[in-house]
């Protein structure tokens, strides 16, 4: 068996297919961290393969440079899985007239945060930092929710002024709007020796088909562009 970790919806569709497609040869189990922890789980011998999607504001590029530095020393497999909008939800109607996350400066504006550790809260931190927005300006900085959906509720419930996630969380929740920011891309991590043990072959071989494709395309908004890449580092 592998320990699969990450919190996005599509990693229970692997673990559900590779099982139900192999039996007892290949049984995939399931955590549940955000992008950073779970890179530390992997380091830590905890999991067996870890999923990010974590931007780094210097290099303009997401995932690599945070493997690099927190899986030292390590020959490690980066496998992309798909792409993904990431943007602000605000209340239907936008009536805060939010545009983008310079408005977290405004001291009118609420913040639905996500926890320590996840992808979206570095993401956030990153383009703060870059706009020269500190912690203790943003109203709501400290309130924490833990996935994409409890921060869209709680922005529709009138809780805060905009949260960010992705966009497919948002078409789930009714009574908010959606603002796109980029483009993300979420990638699964494993050592590089691994690939070749049962069990990491069946989850590798079925990311790589065209099934998975098929079973991402009826689930939610995925770029398969790059679905497959590989990056050895």
């Amino acid at each position: 068996s592998v320990v699969l970790c990450g919190q996005d919806a599509s990693l229970d569709i692997i673990a559900n297919c590779v099982t139900a497609r192999q039996g007892n040869r290949a049984v995939v189990l399931r955590s549940y961290a955000g992008s950073y922890n779970s890179l530390n789980m992997l380091y830590q011998g905890k999991v067996d393969i870890a999923t990010a999607h974590l931007w780094d504001e210097e290099s303009g590029s997401y995932n690599l440079p945070y493997v690099k530095r927190l899986l030292p020393g390590l020959e490690v497999l980066v496998v992309r899985l798909f792409g993904r909008t990431m943007g602000l939800y605000v209340r239907k109607g936008n009536p805060m007239g939010i545009s983008g996350l310079a408005d977290l400066a405004r001291e009118d504006v609420t913040l639905v945060n996500r926890e320590k550790g996840s992808g979206t809260r570095i993401f956030l931190d990153e383009k703060r930092k870059a706009l020269g927005i500190s912690r203790g300006s943003i109203r709501g900085y400290d309130r924490e929710q833990t996935t994409h959906l409890t921060v869209a509720s709680a922005v529709a419930r009138g809780e805060g002024d905009l949260g960010l996630g992705t966009e497919a969380a948002a078409r789930q929740v009714p009574g908010i709007d959606f603002l796109p920011l980029q483009r993300e891309w979420y990638d699964m991590v494993l050592l590089a020796d691994s690939r070749e043990e049962p069990a990491f072959r069946a989850v590798l071989d079925y990311v790589a088909s065209e099934r998975f494709r098929l079973d991402l395309s009826q689930t939610g908004e995925y770029d398969l562009s790059q679905t497959g890449r590989e990056f050895r580092l």
